[in-house]
């Protein structure tokens, strides 16, 4: 790129920088309203305008880092020193922390812009940037105890901080911009587990409750690895971005991304040995508060070793102890897991791609100068032998990542003490068509190398390939001495970009002009979709989906009709579009061109529409003729030719050769009448021009028919009697010289009939030829019993085939049928019986009461009946005994049996005290009942009643109108007769004294005397 890059920010929401910017390490400053980056080698971007508008944009880069408008704003500073004062200087703010560990060079920028270098207790206030150099560390001690360290050449903002220390509630928001950090979060976390996020330009990273180490010393590829904390204790992390979001809650555990854009993924876990080899520094800077992290043992290893390493103790009083007499050699099997590479065993991924600075301590090979003494020494050898020294190899790897299908740098060196010398390097565990770019392929996942190949080692995945692996590297010295170290790689997956090929079309206005798109995806992948954009509006393609903004979007099924689309332009435009076409593969890849499409004009053809008409002679006919030009042109005239001589147009000119000339405006309500008396086919010829000079033609048929002589008829709405005959009021005549032909009248329901006329048997007669002399005579019979209005339909048929039509109603009145009724007549017999004191009696006998509640029966004698002083009751003679019961034979049923009727029975004469069996009583001496009462009906009567009788019964018919709701009734009565008969002979002349109680006193069947004498006594005569 040139050395300055101007860029525009008016109106857009992210601005790109140049490839390869490094946003990350870029000082940021203002110009006016410009904002000015320069990157460490000096090369400078502008954004003209970024502090103009009411919202920064955000900075992105082609490699996938962004930094809000906001940040980008604070990293600029103040507009001058007196636009922000210092925050905490001036009482506006309250520190939000302080630091609490520092070494080497390690700087704060205040809000106004002013730089100073930190020191312990530093205060830190919101909005402040911390900066450490190249030896420069430092650890920060919140307000909720949340504490952090910053590693060497590290950049990071305070963004905001809020705390209630009485509830512990609040949010912290940290903006990283490098370097290499060790977090252990505060009490805001662990009341709110999503209170406490770090920015960063490639993924925003959630804290919950837990301490986790960052490595992000290029400011691109982010690593982030959970640890423990002092107690054990394991939270949750996750990292989000635009691709997606991960989270991570077991220790050891690593997230890695590196773009905005490229979804995070989870690498192999480290072990403690490597993280600790990643995040020493941090380590040893993290703050020990009263909750004390866990710094994996590394501030008791380092103890005093670290020259100017300041915390709250102060600086080191006493001076490093010297040097040990003799030189200080760390082999594999001593190692601590700090100062020595891990057993093999112990390796995983990742380490940072820049290693991270080691603690300060010699390499374990080199010798310690000491203080040099000379003295003869006898050594008896031949009795203890001299161990020869192994020289154990130093191997030294960093984690890697790549694009897939790209050459992968590999950070790996070995080294051995200057008398030592490698015998041997091995790579392995490749994958089945990985390459490493020096060294010797075994042919089984591993490589054989030389010390000087591995300068500028690169890994070449396979083809296509994409995961996360582990290599391990194996040195061995001459002298036997070994080393390994595991490392990962992670293989980027690149997604497929499609080959896109676009040819310039060109067509003519108003058509479908096809398009020459073709796009293909090599390899496994598909074609996921294709985005023409630039179509202007008014426009359409064959196939995909408009979405509304000059794009379409062709996806799933209409990707099968790329090679098949056409566009049809806006109506009536004609010139040259200049389109855009990206295409999309299932795995993201993206590719673009641009093609033109030309569009020649053409004139507008008008549209015609006609309708055949018709019409009657000498009638005005209608005619539906429409012309119109799509778009912006217009119709110039319309020309109707093949008019007959004498028919006439109602409007335009008639050019008196067949043709008339008109404008589209007279074209409606346009009507012809065709020449007197005339009938018959006729085609008119209609002709418009466009006002671009567009010409089209149509053919319009016009049938005229001949004119018949149509009938004139009268008809009135009649009415009349359920089964009875109904006149009909019709009359039909026809003007002229015609005559009727025929009458047919329709809706005749079945069963009705006409005095007149022919039954077609589908509802309709027909009257015809001599019949219709008589049509005053013509009278309607309704079908039996029916009494349903009639809605009925005249058509009259001249003799030259005209018809009139009209409809009449006959109202039909129901009438109530005579039900059927049969009655029989009843005779009641007695029994006699055998006389005696308080009992029955003979013939003759006297018979007297006990003075209980007797029953006194008397013979077929003359017999004398004498109660006492209880309530007796006394029969004279030989009638009926006790309550008789007697059967009634009453037959009725409806004559009209098609439901419209109902039917009651009334049965009048019922003696007093007497009950039918069924039916309702009315209270009056008469009962009421329905016809499936009647089946077994009986008549109860009072005890001892004896006297002939006789009843009335009447069966009523009921038929209601349903049109008018008017009930008619019909009845037919009978009368039953009930006599009396004593059984075995007439009864005698007897006497019949009631005694002193409540006496009943029944005569027989003689001429007898009743006496009740005292009480209240009821006396039944025979």
């Amino acid at each position: 790129m040139s050395n300055t890059e101007i860029l525009q920010s008016s109106g857009q929401s992210q601005v790109s920088l140049p490839d390869g910017f490094p946003l990350s390490e870029a000082e940021f400053t203002r110009d006016g309203g410009d904002l000015v980056l320069v990157g460490p080698d000096g090369e400078k971007a502008v954004v003209e305008d970024f502090f103009s508008g009411d919202a920064p944009p955000a900075l992105v880069t082609p490699e996938g880092a962004q930094i809000s408008g906001p940040l980008a704003t604070r990293l600029a500073g103040p507009l001058s020193p007196e636009a922000e004062l210092l925050a905490g200087t001036d009482g506006a703010s309250e520190p939000i922390g302080a630091i609490n560990t520092v070494s080497g060079k390690a700087f704060v920028i205040r809000a106004d812009g002013t730089r100073e270098e930190v020191s312990l207790n530093t205060p830190i206030f919101p909005g402040d940037i911390l900066e450490t150099t190249e030896d420069g560390a430092l650890g920060v001690v919140l307000a909720d105890e949340t504490t952090f360290a910053m590693g060497a050449d590290g950049r990071m903002v305070l963004d905001e901080m809020i705390y209630d220390p009485t509830t512990q509630e609040g949010s912290l928001s940290l903006s990283v911009m490098k370097g290499v950090y060790t977090f252990v979060s505060g009490m805001i976390s662990k009341t709110d587990p999503d209170a406490m996020v770090i920015d960063t330009p490639v993924g925003s990273i959630g804290i919950r409750g837990t301490q986790i180490g960052i490595e992000f010393a290029d400011g691109q590829d982010l690593t982030i690895v959970m640890m423990q904390e002092a107690d054990g204790y394991v939270g949750e992390v996750f990292l989000r971005n635009d691709a997606g979001v991960l989270v991570i809650n077991q220790a050891n555990q690593v997230l890695f991304t590196r773009a905005f854009s490229v979804m995070p993924v989870i690498l192999a876990s480290v072990d403690n040995a490597t993280l600790v080899r990643m995040f020493d520094t941090t380590l040893v800077h993290l703050p020990q508060t009263t909750n004390p992290p866990n710094d994996y043992g590394t501030q008791e290893a380092v103890g005093g070793d670290l020259d100017e390493f300041v915390t709250e103790a102060g600086v080191p009083e006493e001076e490093p102890p010297p040097p040990p007499d003799e030189p200080i050699r760390v082999t594999a099997e001593e190692d601590t897991g700090v100062k020595q590479p891990p057993a093999p065993e112990e390796l995983a991924v990742p380490v940072p791609e820049k290693p991270v600075e080691p603690l300060p301590v010699e390499p374990a090979a080199a010798p310690i100068p000491t203080e040099e003494r000379r003295e003869e020494v006898t050594v008896p050898v031949a009795e203890e032998p001299t161990e020869p020294v192994v020289h154990v190899p130093v191997v030294s790897v960093s984690a890697a990542s790549g694009a897939e299908d790209t050459a992968i740098p590999l950070d790996v060196s070995v080294a051995v003490a200057e008398t030592g010398e490698i015998a041997s390097i091995t790579i392995g565990g490749l994958p089945e068509g990985a390459v490493l770019s020096a060294g010797t392929d075994n042919g089984d996942g591993t490589w054989s190398l030389t010390p000087d190949q591995l300068a500028g080692l690169t890994m070449t995945p396979p083809t296509d390939w994409a995961d996360v692996l582990t290599l391990s590297v194996n040195a061995t010295t001459t002298d036997g001495g070994t080393a390994s170290a595991d490392f990962g790689v992670a293989v980027i997956s690149v997604p497929d970009v499609p080959v896109l090929s676009v040819t310039g079309v060109a067509g003519a206005e108003d058509t479908a002009i096809p398009l020459s798109i073709s796009a293909t995806v090599p390899g496994t992948e598909e074609l996921a979709s294709v985005i023409i954009s630039g179509v202007p509006e008014g426009s359409t393609l064959s196939a995909g989906g408009d979405n509304g903004d000059g794009t379409w979007t062709l996806a799933g099924s209409d990707l099968a009709a790329l090679g098949s689309l056409t566009l049809i332009p806006p109506a009536d435009w004609s010139g040259d579009l200049s389109l855009s076409v990206s295409a999309t593969s299932t795995d993201g890849g993206t590719s673009a061109a641009d093609f033109s499409v030309s569009v020649a004009g053409l004139p507008d053809l008008p549209v015609i529409g006609v309708t055949a008409a018709s019409g009657a002679e000498d009638a005005v006919i209608p005619l539906t003729i429409t012309a119109e030009v799509p778009g912006t042109e217009e119709v110039a005239s319309v020309t109707i030719s093949g008019v007959p001589e004498g028919a006439a147009l109602s409007a335009g000119i008639d050019n008196g050769d067949g043709s008339w000339t008109l404008t589209a405006e007279q074209l409606a309500g346009l009507a012809m009448t065709p020449p007197a008396d005339w009938s018959g086919d006729m085609t008119l010829s209609v002709a418009a021009t466009s006002t671009d000079g567009g010409t089209a033609e149509a053919g319009l048929s016009i049938l005229v028919t001949a004119v018949p002589d149509f009938p004139v008829i009268s008809v009135t709405a009649v009415s009349g009697a359920e089964d009875t005959t109904i006149p009909l009021a019709i009359t039909a005549e026809v003007p002229g010289t015609e005559e009727i032909a025929s009458l047919t009248i329709s809706g005749i329901p079945a069963g009705a009939e006409l005095s007149l006329g022919t039954d077609n048997g589908d509802g309709t007669w027909t009257i015809s030829g001599a019949d219709l002399g008589s049509l005053d005579t013509l009278t309607l019979t309704p079908a039996l019993h029916s009494s349903d209005d009639l809605a009925l339909s005249l058509t009259a048929t001249s003799t030259d085939g005209a018809t009139a039509t009209a409809g009449f109603e006959i109202g039909v009145t129901a009438v109530a049928d005579q039900p059927a009724l049969q009655v029989s007549d009843v005779t009641v017999t007695g029994e006699g019986g055998e006389g005696g004191e308080g009992g029955e009696g003979g013939e003759g006998q006297v018979i007297k009461g006990t003075g209980q509640d007797d029953t006194l029966v008397g013979g077929a004698g003359d017999d004398i009946i004498k109660g006492k002083g209880g309530d007796d009751v006394l029969y004279g003679g030989i009638g009926i005994v006790g309550a008789a019961t007697v059967p009634l034979d009453i037959q009725a049923s409806l004559t009209d049996t098609d439901m419209s009727e109902s039917l009651s029975i009334a049965v009048t004469g019922v003696p007093d005290g007497a009950t039918l069996s069924a039916g309702m009583d009315n209270g009056d001496g008469s009962w009421t009942l329905t016809p499936d009462q009647l089946t077994g009906l009986n008549m109860n009567l009072p005890e001892g009643y004896q006297s002939d009788f006789a009843l009335q019964v009447t069966a009523t018919t009921t038929d209601i109108d349903v049109d008018t709701g008017i009930a008619d009734q019909a009845a037919t009565s009978g009368t039953i007769n009930v006599t009396f008969e004593a059984g075995g002979g007439e009864g005698g002349n007897d006497a019949l004294y009631g005694g002193g109680g409540d006496d009943i006193l029944y005569g027989g069947g003689g001429d007898d005397l009743l006496k009740g004498e005292g009480g209240e006594d009821v006396l039944y005569g025979g």
